[in-house]
């Protein structure tokens, strides 16, 4: 599919997804970054939140539709997290979670 907006597309492309890819996800804890500081660095506020996780694992996805790819580990690592961790076992899905994956809030 050609761009509309190609600044946009090349930005996104060779900017934006390629910086989320490296500093937006953790490996070791095979999670997405809460934030990140000004300076690249993860700011961790103390809680997990499965929006995050969910929109980083839509937008990775969606890139790899658009011919995006390379970047199937994150994307299980999302998936993977979602159920492992936000997954509650009378049904739904919890919203916030402690870093240890304690339950903060089981509404989402």
């Amino acid at each position: 599919m050609p761009p509309a907006r190609p600044a946009l597309w090349t930005w996104a492309s060779r900017t934006l997804l390629p910086y989320w890819a490296a500093a937006g996800f953790d490996p070791a804890r095979r999670l997405f970054e809460e934030r990140l500081r000004p300076d690249g660095a993860p700011d961790r506020p103390g809680f997990l939140r499965l929006r995050v996780v969910a929109r980083q694992t839509y937008v990775f996805s969606h890139a790899a539709t658009l011919g995006l790819g390379g970047n199937a580990p994150l994307l299980e690592a999302g998936a993977e997290a979602m159920e492992r961790a936000w997954v509650q076992p009378e049904g739904g899905h919890a919203d916030l979670l402690t870093e240890a994956g304690a339950v903060l809030d089981p509404t989402a």
